[in-house]
C-alpha cells in the first residue's frame, strides 16, 4: 500500500474514532441535563396546573362530590392550560373504585379510561395530599394528588416533559450530524490534501531512482528553501551529483581502456600489412640488385644497368612512402591550433590543386559562404587534410569534368564540402574507407583518408563521405564556430 493510502486511512479512522467519542460523551451529557430539566418543569407545571385547576372547581363549588356541570368549565380551563404549556398531554379524574369521572387527553377527546391513571393508581393512598411524580418513560411524566382532604377523586396529570424542547433537541442533534458529516469530509479532504502533498516528493525521489536505474544522473530535484522536504531533496541531488562523477570516471576508464585496446589490435593490423608491404618491395629490390650485379659483372650494356636502377629506386619510394604513411597515421603531430577563417582555408587548398587539376582540364568550382565565423585549427594539418581530399577528387574524376568545393554554417559548425562527379563507391567500399592501407585505386596506397581522418579529429573536427556508384562522391569536414 501507498504511503498517502496510509496516510488517508489513518487521519480518518482517527478523525471518526474521534467524531465518534465526542458524540457520545456530547449525548450522554445531553441526556443527563434534560433529564434533569425535563423533571424540574414536570414538577413545575404539575404545581402550576393544580393550582388553577383546584382554583377553577373552588370557583365552581367543588367540594366533595364531582358534578357533571363540573365537566365543561374544567374542560374550558385544560384547553386554556394546554395552550399555556404545551407539554400538558393529559388530565384524568379517578374516583376510589377506579373509575374515570373526567378525562381529557391531548386531541381533546374523553378515552374510556386513562392510561397514566392506570399506570399509578396502584401506588396511591387516602393520604396523598402533596404531588407524586413518577416517570413513566424517558419522555412522560405522571403527576398525582387527591382534590381534597374529604374528596373521593384523584387527579392524573399526563405529562410529556420533553415537548416543549424536542424541536430544539432535534436541531442540536441534526447539527451535531451535520458536524459530524462536515468532519468527516473535512478529513477526507485533508487527508486527499496531505495524501497529495506527500505524494508529491515522492514522486520527485521515485523519477530520481529511475534515472538512477536508467544511469542517467543528470536529473535534479528542484526545492525551494521553505519546502519541508528540501533537505532531503538535497541529500538526493548530492548523491546523484556523486553517482555522476563516479560514473563519469568509469566512463572515461573504459573509453582508455577500449581506446587502448583498439590501439594496440590496429598497430597489431599495421604491423602485419606494414610486413606484407614492406616484404614485397624488399624481394623485387633483392632481386633487381642481383641482376644488377650479374650485368655488371659480365659488362652488359649501361641500358639495362639503368632500367634495374629505376626499378629499385621506385621500390625504395613506395617503402619511404608506406613507411611514411604509417609513422604519420601513429603520430599526426599535436596541432598548433589558431583563429582561421573557413573561406581563407578553401581558396589557398584550392590554389595550391590548380595546377594538378589543370591537367587534366578539370574545373575547381567554389561556392563559399558569406559571414562565416571563424574555427580554431591547426592552419597546415587542415592544408593537408583538405588537399588530401580534393587530390582524391581529382584522381576519382574523369577529364573536363567539374569538382565543387563549398563552405557554409550549420547551428554552431562550419563546413566545408568537396564534391565530384567521379565513379562513386558502394555501401561496402563505404564502410572500409577509413581503414588503413584500404584503397580503391590501383595504384592507391590506402593511407590517405586514415590520416586525413586522424589530423580532421585531431583537430576537434568531424568527416563524412557519401557516394553512389555513379553518381560521384561529397566528402564533407565540420568544424565547431568561435
Amino acid at each position: 500500500m501507498k504511503v498517502f493510502q496510509k496516510q488517508f486511512i489513518l487521519l480518518l479512522v482517527t478523525w471518526v474514532g474521534l467524531s465518534g467519542a465526542a458524540a457520545y460523551f456530547y449525548f450522554t451529557a445531553l441526556d443527563h441535563i434534560v433529564g434533569r430539566l425535563t423533571q424540574q418543569s414536570a414538577s413545575l407545571i404539575a404545581f402550576t396546573v393544580r393550582a388553577e385547576v383546584e382554583q377553577k372547581l373552588a370557583e365552581l363549588g367543588f367540594k366533595d362530590a364531582w358534578s357533571d356541570g363540573f365537566a365543561a368549565p374544567l374542560r374550558q380551563l385544560l384547553f386554556e392550560v394546554r395552550d399555556k404549556y404545551q407539554e400538558v398531554e393529559e388530565f384524568v379524574l379517578v374516583a376510589r373504585d377506579s373509575q374515570v369521572v373526567f378525562s381529557l387527553n391531548s386531541a381533546g377527546g374523553i378515552p374510556s379510561n386513562g392510561s397514566h391513571g392506570q399506570a399509578v393508581i396502584p401506588t396511591m393512598n387516602d393520604n396523598v395530599s402533596e404531588i407524586a411524580i413518577a416517570g413513566v418513560d424517558d419522555d412522560a411524566y405522571v403527576a398525582s394528588w387527591n382534590l381534597g382532604a374529604g374528596s373521593d377523586l384523584r387527579a392524573i396529570l399526563g405529562i410529556d416533559a420533553q415537548a416543549g424542547i424536542r424541536d430544539m433537541r432535534h436541531q442540536l442533534n441534526l447539527k451535531l450530524y451535520l458536524v459530524a458529516f462536515a468532519g468527516i469530509l473535512t478529513a477526507i479532504l485533508v487527508s486527499l490534501l496531505g495524501a497529495r502533498v506527500l505524494k508529491s516528493p515522492m514522486n520527485q525521489i521515485t523519477k530520481a531512482m529511475d534515472q538512477i536505474d536508467k544511469r542517467s544522473y543528470g536529473f535534479r530535484i528542484k526545492a525551494k528553501p521553505e519546502d519541508e522536504f528540501a533537505e532531503t531533496y538535497q541529500k538526493v541531488n548530492r548523491a546523484l551529483t556523486r553517482l555522476e562523477q563516479l560514473d563519469s570516471v568509469q566512463r572515461a576508464a573504459v573509453q582508455r581502456r577500449n581506446s587502448l585496446a583498439n590501439e594496440m589490435k590496429t598497430i597489431s593490423r599495421f604491423m602485419d600489412i606494414m610486413a606484407h608491404e614492406i616484404k614485397n618491395p624488399l624481394h623485387a629490390l633483392v632481386i633487381n640488385v642481383d641482376v644488377l650485379k650479374s650485368k655488371i659483372q659480365k659488362g652488359r650494356a649501361k641500358t639495362d644497368t639503368l632500367k634495374h636502377a629505376r626499378i629499385i629506386e621506385r621500390e625504395i619510394d613506395h617503402l619511404k612512402e608506406v613507411v611514411g604513411g604509417f609513422l604519420k597515421y601513429l603520430r599526426p603531430g599535436v596541432p598548433q591550433k589558431e583563429r582561421l577563417k573557413t573561406n581563407d582555408i578553401a581558396k589557398e587548398v584550392c590554389q595550391m590543386v590548380a595546377a594538378e587539376a589543370g591537367k587534366r582540364k578539370i574545373k575547381i568550382e567554389t561556392r563559399l559562404g558569406k559571414d562565416l565565423r571563424d574555427v580554431v585549427v591547426d592552419r597546415g594539418q587542415i592544408q593537408q587534410a583538405l588537399h588530401n581530399i580534393v587530390i582524391n577528387a581529382i584522381h576519382a574524376s574523369s577529364d573536363q569534368s567539374k569538382i565543387q568545393v563549398r563552405t557554409w554554417e550549420k547551428g554552431r559548425k562550419s563546413l566545408i564540402a568537396v564534391r565530384d562527379a567521379g565513379t562513386g563507391m558502394s555501401k561496402e567500399e563505404l564502410k572500409k574507407i577509413f581503414d588503413l592501407y584500404y584503397t580503391t585505386k590501383k595504384d592507391g596506397s590506402g593511407i590517405g583518408v586514415p590520416v586525413t581522418r586522424r589530423i580532421i579529429e585531431a583537430n576537434s573536427g568531424q568527416i563524412q563521405f557519401e557516394s553512389k556508384v555513379g553518381k560521384g562522391t561529397t566528402v564533407t569536414i565540420m568544424f565547431s564556430t568561435v
